[in-house]
């Protein structure tokens, strides 16, 4: 029995970090302030990727739209940011961004998306990129 109470005991502890180096928890669960690494978005851009814009042929078409200040080492994350209240345009636009692939490359000032369908989205397709370093 004693066993299982050290054991508890270590439990306990390294659960609310009172092992000494060790992360933890607070009485709410959550992990302590101070163990996260601070991340900051330092860049939120609204770009569109046009119907125009489209470069390739069946399955490998590319876009490559300005991103001021985005830089090649970034990791990008990209969500459709659809904002008409028009909801059949809404709509259309929603699924021209679900045929896009789920990655980006950025380089310097830019951003280039890419979609593999046999045809490449007919609405324009609104995004929001952000950058947190």
């Amino acid at each position: 029995m004693s066993d299982f109470n050290d054991n508890a005991d270590r439990i306990d502890a390294a659960l609310h970090g009172l092992e000494e180096g060790k992360a933890g928890l607070g009485e709410d669960g959550l992990i302590l302030p101070g163990q996260l690494p601070e991340m900051s978005t330092l860049l939120r851009a609204w770009p569109v990727l046009t119907t125009a814009g489209w470069a390739g042929s069946t399955g490998a078409w590319s876009q490559t739209v300005a991103v001021a200040g985005i830089k090649a080492t970034d990791v990008t994350h990209v969500y459709p940011a659809c904002s008409t209240t028009d909801a059949e345009l809404a709509g259309r636009q929603r699924a021209a961004y679900n045929t896009l692939e789920p990655y980006v490359d950025s380089a310097e000032g830019t951003l280039t998306a890419y979609c593999k369908q046999s045809a490449a989205p007919t609405v324009d397709v609104p995004i929001l990129v952000e950058v947190m370093r």
